[in-house]
């Protein structure tokens, strides 16, 4: 009894009695849970690309999301945040990410036809020329002028 009124009294949770349970918290929670009953992932997922020795080689961010007006209302897939071990070459990193995550984005309940990578380095770099030799076609260029 002392112990816990001494740790009661510096702050420590354990001790406390039962809380009262915050409603919108539970059916937050149960909406999420819900939502996930298709197996599909809701949040991002991270794709690995690993060699023949099971080492991770390169990750990437995977998520799906439908676009909303003023856009065309259509499902896409994210594929980005490429990490590419340097001390290997990025197209055999690349090739496995983009199909796993193509496949995924197919896999979908509602399936995503398009995919856009983002977070690529420049072109002429050998992550963009790996990502080009996948099959990715370039359809906008951001352009950096000075002030």
């Amino acid at each position: 009894g002392a112990l816990a009124a001494r740790r009661r009294a510096s702050g420590d949770a354990r001790f406390d009695g039962p809380r009262a349970v915050d409603a919108t918290r539970v059916g937050a929670i149960a909406a999420h849970l819900g939502a996930d009953a298709s197996g599909q992932p809701r949040d991002p997922a991270t794709l690995v690309a690993v060699d023949a020795q099971g080492t991770v080689r390169g990750a990437a961010t995977f998520t799906v999301h439908t676009l909303e007006p003023p856009f065309v209302p259509m499902r896409r897939a994210l594929l980005g945040r490429f990490a590419i071990d340097p001390a290997c070459a990025a197209g055999p990193v690349v090739t496995p990410l983009l199909a796993l995550a193509s496949r995924m984005a197919l896999a979908q309940t509602a399936p995503a036809p398009h995919m856009e990578l983002t977070d690529l380095s420049a072109p002429g770099t050998e992550l963009y020329d790996a990502a080009l030799a996948a099959g990715a076609a370039p359809w906008s260029r951001v352009v950096l002028r000075r002030a």
